[in-house]
């Protein structure tokens, strides 16, 4: 059983650039002074991506005990009602998943120039 090491650090990186987000959104309007916003996740992206192929082996053979682990974390991430976390969690798995196929994908074309 591989550990969730990346995948927490990826949901980590996603979950302080979408907290810059709502934060730089809540005056409605977005601008240079924002940036400060999303500055905690630019900071976070080297960990997250370091190590990323590792994710689609920790997403193969998650645990229960694991799942709650990732619930948990994005609880303490992000500002969300319990009953909408794992709604979301489940999301940011499959679109991370796809992001990481499409990444390969594109990786494999520029191989074969």
């Amino acid at each position: 059983m591989a550990d969730i090491k990346e995948t927490k650090e990826m949901i980590k990186f996603v979950c302080a650039i979408a907290n810059g987000a709502g934060n730089a959104l809540e005056d409605g309007e977005v601008g240079w002074e924002d940036a400060m916003f999303i500055m905690d996740g630019l900071l976070s992206a080297p960990a997250a991506f370091d190590g990323a192929d590792n994710i689609p082996a920790e997403l193969a053979d998650l645990s229960e005990a694991e799942v709650d682990e990732l619930i948990e974390c994005i609880n303490e991430e992000l500002d969300l009602p319990q009953d909408e976390i794992e709604g979301v969690l489940e999301d940011m798995l499959a679109v991370g998943v796809e992001l990481f196929d499409l990444i390969l994908r594109i990786k494999g074309l520029l191989e074969k120039k």
